[in-house]
């Protein structure tokens, strides 16, 4: 898959990574659209202390569900879903 890593300050390369491997507890989503963040752009401008290179960027995100791990409840191949990470999680939604 194609993805934006992180290796330094102005430095962000598209490249070909592999596919994650999911967990029991975790679905993989394909993404359709991804957001570059204020924090994203902070970091490619001075780096982060918690993020160390190499780094994939596209934490805010909206695409379909692919797969779904075995004790993932309530979410299903096929589902549309976005990630908005403003605000505390206490419920996910899915977009319609």
């Amino acid at each position: 898959m194609k993805a934006a890593v992180f290796y330094g300050i102005k430095d962000v390369r598209m490249e070909e990574i592999e596919i994650p491997k999911i967990g029991s507890s975790e679905v993989l989503v394909r993404m359709k659209a991804a957001l570059t963040c204020g924090t994203d752009r902070k970091m490619y401008l001075r780096g982060h202390p918690l993020f160390k290179p190499p780094f994939v960027f596209g934490h805010e995100f909206a695409g379909d569900i692919v797969k779904v791990g075995d004790r993932v409840k309530n979410f299903k191949e096929g589902m549309r879903v976005v990630a908005q990470i403003l605000l505390p999680v206490i419920d996910v939604f899915t977009v319609r």
